[in-house]
């Protein structure tokens, strides 16, 4: 989904946690910070206190910095706008630091490579995601391409059927 769908999204999801102080980073991406403007919108017109508002990048790998400045606000949850590279150590290196925030990402973390960088301490995180194309995708789609790619990766059944109708209007054309 668009940032402009996704973000309020989560942000309602997390705001129905009864999240009253929310801490915001982003990885100063298009994509993560787009996200997270998004989500620091609808958070404050709801209501919810945004106590922080932080910035990485996306090469990124040590966290502590912000996280020690987010850990003193306090917050109910964090939202953080980037992908799983960068997610999955963060959430790791908060947990380190005695952070029990909830943690909630955009659909750039909702993968199985989230959960190995962030080990453990990815348990319970939240994240937004655009229907569960895995499971959407028929099981002869599934069996073909984990026998040519291995494990279906999270939007391979979008692009899968995008490029089939590309490909038809083409022939059409």
């Amino acid at each position: 989904g668009r940032d402009d769908q996704q973000g309020p999204a989560v942000a309602q999801y997390v705001n129905s946690l009864k999240a009253k102080k929310v801490a915001i980073a982003d990885d100063a991406t298009a994509y993560g910070e787009g996200l997270a403007n998004e989500v620091e919108k609808t958070l404050k017109a709801a209501g919810v206190q945004v106590v922080a508002r932080e910035k990485t990048n996306d090469k990124a790998t040590d966290f502590k910095a912000i996280l020690t400045k987010i850990k003193g606000k306090n917050p109910d949850a964090i939202f953080y706008g980037g992908m799983d590279a960068t997610g999955g150590p963060m959430i790791k290196q908060a947990r380190e630091l005695g952070i029990k925030s909830t943690f909630a990402f955009g659909d750039g973390a909702c993968t199985t490579e989230m959960t190995k960088l962030g080990g453990a301490a990815s348990e319970g995180l939240i994240c937004s995601q655009a229907g569960i194309p895995t499971q959407m995708a028929s099981k002869g789609f599934q069996e073909a391409f984990k026998a040519k790619y291995g494990e279906v990766k999270q939007y391979a059944p979008f692009f899968y059927d995008a490029t089939n109708i590309l490909i038809a209007a083409m022939q059409k054309a």
